[in-house]
This record gives structure tokens, C-alpha cells and sequence, in this order.
């Protein structure tokens, strides 16, 4: 069996200019379905970080991916210019954590869930 977590995937790149859903070819400067700036540089980031991803699995669905840190660490060495934050789901309702990852080094966070203390005022 194992642990299935979802990923949460977001990149930051100075001199990129992030490309559409619709992956135009990067003959196109701009997008043909809906006319965003296309940046075959920020295409080949993007595609290089999910073909990174365990057994080429999407990232839609939770899934097993134990390597994620040491991966994304090896990416982010090919391209110290990028901030790559991945954030995790996992099954546990309180298992929600975020890992930023630069230069080759990442700083790991937890998520705290916090409540507010009781005020009768707001009691309705």
C-alpha cells in the first residue's frame, strides 16, 4: 500500500515569463487558443520539473512520491534563478506541510492550524 499525499506544485522564475495551460509549440510567440506571451524557457522548466515527478504520475490525483525532496533539490541546483514550492496534503487531516526550494537547498514548514478562543459575543 503505502501513503498517497497531494502535491500542491508552484514555480517562480525571474526571467520567465510563465507559459498557458494550453503548452502552445515554441515555434508560436504567443499562444493561439488565448493569446498569452509564450516563453519556451519557462515550458522547458515546467516540463523538465513534472518529468521529475515518481513513475510519471500527475499530480491531480495524491500520489506515492517518497523522493520528492531529493528531486526537486536536483532541479533547483539546474536552475538557482527559480523558487519551487511544493506543498503536501497528506492523508492525516493534520499532515499539511511546505517545502521552498532554491540554489539547491530547501526550508521546510509545517502548516499550524490555529482556532480562535471562545468570546460570547459572537455566540449567536
Amino acid at each position: 500500500m503505502g501513503y498517497l499525499t497531494q502535491y500542491h506544485l508552484e514555480v517562480q522564475a525571474k526571467g520567465f515569463i510563465p507559459s498557458c495551460e494550453h503548452n502552445p509549440s515554441p515555434d508560436h510567440t504567443f499562444c493561439p487558443d488565448c493569446g498569452k506571451k509564450n516563453d519556451p524557457h519557462a515550458m522547458a522548466l515546467s516540463d523538465h520539473i513534472h518529468d521529475v515527478i515518481a513513475d510519471g504520475s500527475s499530480l491531480e490525483e495524491p500520489i506515492k512520491w517518497y523522493e520528492h525532496e531529493a528531486e526537486i533539490l536536483a532541479v533547483s541546483k539546474q536552475y538557482p534563478g527559480v523558487l519551487i514550492t511544493l506543498t503536501g496534503y497528506g492523508e492525516e487531516h493534520d499532515n499539511i506541510w511546505r517545502k521552498y526550494f532554491t540554489k539547491g537547498k530547501v526550508q521546510k514548514t509545517a502548516a499550524a492550524i490555529v482556532f480562535e478562543p471562545f468570546d460570547p459575543k459572537k455566540l449567536e
